[in-house]
Formats: structure tokens, sequence, C-alpha cells
């Protein structure tokens, strides 16, 4: 406990001493009797509310109620006994919680409550947090315990931004936007493939109808060659040859003589068809040459007919993939409570 402030009851000849408690904030008021003639002494309390509280003196150490010093007002102290009153004193009070610290200051001639903050001097909630002033804590007292006021909590599961006047998306107060999560459109899809199974292709043209093909080539050359051929026997034959008898020697033509026997020997023809015995005949045919041979000429139709292509196996890029879910949009946080200044 600490003293906050001393009072001296003069034309009482008592002198008082307010102690506040730290962590309560309960304010205790000794009494010190001077002079010792004086009989069946009290000290009377009027609290901000009205309310009127008598305490014998023979307490020494009084606990004030706290309704009658926590509000907006005034609370009066005064000091009767036989055989005189003291002139009230007044204490302007204030809104406070468990949480602040108050202490009491005498300022023009007026004793005050007063809440003590960090670095010292006086708090004033509308210089601090005027309103619409954003409070984060930590810790889920809300700031009208703690500072009073009217607050309400501001922003629950979103993150603040600055507002920026040249930002259409920012450029107002208390505009709100964003997703929790989000599905790519095709315009933000990144550029990409998808892999395809292998796979054949087959194919057939349309039938042309009966046709030919004309054909014109030469053939590359052999270089210079002769050819040689046989004749298959034809088994045993006679050749026929016709026969002059008396043609003269000196005609324009050959004359093929005979003798005047039916068969001939040697080298003497005959002309009766006499058989030579089965035989075969060998041709060879000169070189004619290094050349070539030029072939043209129609194909024969094969008929009306179409033809089958077939496309070998190759991978294509086509294959879907991808579950078209949301991502998650939100940045790194930590969360913490933060309340608003409405009144």
């Amino acid at each position: 406990m600490r003293s906050i402030c001393n009072i001296n009851f003069c034309d009482a000849k008592l002198n008082g001493q307010l102690i506040v408690s730290n962590e309560k904030n309960e304010l205790i008021l000794k009494v010190s009797k001077l002079d010792e003639q004086l009989t069946d002494i009290f000290v009377v309390i009027t609290g901000v509310n009205g309310e009127v509280k008598r305490y014998t003196y023979e307490n020494k150490e009084i606990e004030v109620k706290k309704e009658l010093f926590n509000g907006k007002g005034n609370m009066t102290i005064q000091v009767v006994s036989n055989e005189l009153n003291s002139q009230p004193i007044n204490i302007s009070c204030i809104d406070f919680n468990d949480n602040d610290n108050i202490y009491c200051k005498y300022v023009n001639n007026q004793f005050m409550f007063k809440k003590l903050v960090a670095g010292g001097g006086d708090f004033n909630i509308d210089k601090v947090y005027p309103l619409g002033a954003i409070y984060i804590s930590v810790i889920a007292t809300s700031p009208s315990l703690l500072f009073g006021g009217t607050w309400e909590r501001f922003a629950n599961g979103r993150t603040l931004i600055g507002v920026n006047e040249n930002d259409n998306d920012f450029s107002m107060v208390k505009k709100t936007g964003g997703e929790k999560t989000h599905v790519l459109t095709v315009a933000e899809m990144p550029s990409h493939t998808h892999t395809q199974n292998a796979h054949t292709h087959s194919a057939s043209s349309a039938s042309a109808g009966a046709h030919t093909h004309t054909v014109s080539a030469s053939a590359a050359s052999a270089g210079a060659h002769g050819h040689s051929a046989s004749s298959n026997s034809t088994g045993s034959h006679t050749h026929k040859v016709g026969s002059d008898k008396d043609g003269g020697s000196g005609t324009s033509r050959y004359t093929v003589h005979r003798q005047s026997g039916s068969n001939v020997t040697g080298a003497q023809y005959q002309d009766n068809g006499g058989s030579a015995g089965a035989h075969s005949h060998s041709i060879t045919v000169n070189s004619g040459g290094a050349h070539t041979h030029s072939v043209s000429g129609s194909a024969a139709s094969a008929g009306a007919h179409s033809h089958s292509v077939s496309v070998g196996s190759a991978t294509a890029t086509n294959n879907n993939t991808g579950g078209s879910g949301a991502h998650n949009n939100i940045p790194p946080y930590i969360t913490v409570y933060m309340w608003v200044r409405i009144a």
C-alpha cells in the first residue's frame, strides 16, 4: 500500500491520511487525533453517488467503499464531534477500474484523483485515445475498463492496411477487401504445358475410282554389253526348202538344185524335208555399246481403290491436371485484440 494524500483538518485539530492499495484501489482513511478534549468523534463521507457514510474515530483506519469515490463528481470528507465540526473537504473523483493506478493531487485549492500513467503526468483519454483511435493488446481486457470511454472490438479476423489516396483499393478509411482463399482464373495462371500419353493416328484416303497411272522413265545405263539366248528344243523335226530344178546360173536369183536322187549326203541340200533330229539353236546378240532404255506408257488399272495411312506413335502435350481448388492466401500472421473508441 502507498500513501496518496495527507489531509489536515486544522479546525478539528485532526490529521487525515488517504491510503490506496495498488492491487484493488481500495481507499483507506487514517485519522490521528490531535486534541484529547474532543469526544464522540465521527468521520462523515458523502460519496459521488450521494450516499452518506459515518465512521467512528475508534476505527483508526476507515476503508471507504469504492462506490463512494469511483465516478465523476465530488466526494466530501468531514470530521464531526460533540465539541466542533470541521469544514468539508472536497475531493474530485474520476471513473477507474481495478487495473488503474490512481493518485490524489491538490490543484487550485481542490483535491482531485487522477490516474497514474507510465512516464508521469496527467492522463487525458481524449488526448491519448480520441474518438476513432485504435487500441491493440494481447490481453482481452476492454480499454473501457482501463481508460474509460466506449469501445468496440475492431477488425476481427482482418489485417490493417494504411490508407493510400493514390490507390483505389486503399483510398478510403475502413474500406474492406481481400480473400482468405482464392481460386485462380485462367488469366491468372502461369504459362505452362500438359503432358499427353503416347498414341497413334490412322487415316484412309478416299477412293479415286478406277484409274491408271502414266509411267515415263529411263533405266540407268548398264554399260556396254551383249545378250545371249538359247531356244528350247522342239524335238526331232524337218524344215522344208523350196527348190528350182532347172534355173540357170545366170539368173538374177540364187537357185537351189537338187540331185536326181531323193536323198543326199554331206553338204548337199535336200528338199524332201528330212529330219535333222532333236536340236536347239543358240543366238548371240552383238554389244550395242553403253546405252539406256526408255519406258513410256500407262500402268494397267488396279480398279477403284483407296490407300490406308498409319501414323507412328508420338508424345503430345494435352493431358488435364489440377483440382481447381482454392489456395491459401494468408501471409504469416500473429493475432491480437483490437478495439476502436466510439464514444
